[in-house]
């Protein structure tokens, strides 16, 4: 019964009543879902909410409780444990594709915020609450402004960023990073999993395909190696993505995903038992404070001269 939610998700998109009904007619399921596991239909996105600001303005806005300890799965601790996040805005709606385990925002800026207030909270696990429509049909029904949200690469500027593989494009399977841009702002890109592995310490891109060594200077054994498999999983990833050119490719480069989703949750659990290496606690876990970045605290202190 997701009417009410949904109705208030359409205004705050400022669609209008023709495209309302036509969503109406959907039928949506209420699920928690891991936020850091959703993909973006859109290539790009601007970084602005609209009458709202910056999207990251809303972060201190974004509050959250713990899951109930039924959801609650074998990494979850004391130290990094699951959590719901409640932001200030209405569930984003989301589509279940045929390629792979993934589900497909439609409302990517409310993901990328959701998205960003998961990475702030990590080690902790952050769940959304989301509206899901699947069928085989789907996509066939949605409006002709939210089709193309998964059909239409954006005008970016060249040499810069390689954008949507043209396969996903093809097939509406959704990417996992989106760029934000707009004519006022820098082009830049999101992608979860390489935030999670700059707050770790690592120096990637986007487009790291290589795996090189790391400093294991005060690293515990367990840390370094869970580093070094997640580090290795991003880069399959990276290989996959770019060579994605049909159904079969698209296949390979979810599996990948599912990898890299692996490897990153025992990149959680050895952070959460090994504090003080990549991540130090300050606050309560799962909260926005909980945790800092240790690589990112040296490099503040070293900015300011104090060490």
């Amino acid at each position: 019964t997701p009417s009410k939610s949904l109705t208030a998700s359409l205004a705050e998109e400022e669609l209008d009543e023709e495209i309302e009904e036509e969503l109406a007619l959907l039928t949506w399921q209420e699920k928690w879902v891991e936020v850091l596991q959703v993909r973006f239909s859109q290539e790009q996105i601007h970084p602005l909410f609209p009458g709202r600001g910056p999207i990251e303005n809303v972060l201190p806005e974004v509050e959250n409780e713990p899951v109930p300890l039924i959801e609650a799965i074998p990494g979850d601790s004391e130290q990094a444990p699951a959590v719901r996040l409640l932001p200030p805005f209405e569930p984003i709606r989301c589509l279940r594709r045929r390629l792979h385990a993934d589900l497909v925002s439609l409302d990517n800026r409310r993901l990328y915020a959701l998205q960003m207030a998961a990475v702030e909270r990590w080690p902790a696990r952050c769940m959304a609450k989301v509206l899901v429509a699947e069928g085989d049909d789907i996509e066939r029904m949605l409006p002709a402004i939210e089709r193309q949200k998964l059909q239409s690469a954006g005008a970016r500027p060249r040499g810069q960023h390689s954008g949507k593989p043209a396969a996903m494009l093809e097939h509406s399977s959704g990417d996992v990073q989106v760029l934000l841009a707009s004519q006022a702002s820098a082009w830049e890109l999101w992608n979860a999993s390489l935030s999670i592995l700059r707050r770790c310490g690592l120096e990637l891109t986007a487009d790291s395909i290589e795996v090189k060594a790391q400093n294991e200077d005060g690293a515990g054994s367990s840390c370094q190696a869970a580093v070094q498999a997640a580090r290795r999983a991003f880069a399959r990833e990276r290989k996959a993505r770019l060579a994605a050119v049909d159904e079969v490719s698209l296949v390979e480069h979810a599996c990948t995903v599912d990898d890299l989703h692996e490897a990153l949750e025992d990149l959680r659990v050895a952070a959460a038992s090994s504090p003080g290496v990549l991540v130090k606690r300050v606050g309560e876990p799962g909260d926005r404070d909980g945790y800092i970045s240790i690589s990112e605290r040296k490099a503040a202190l070293k900015y300011y001269g104090l060490q």
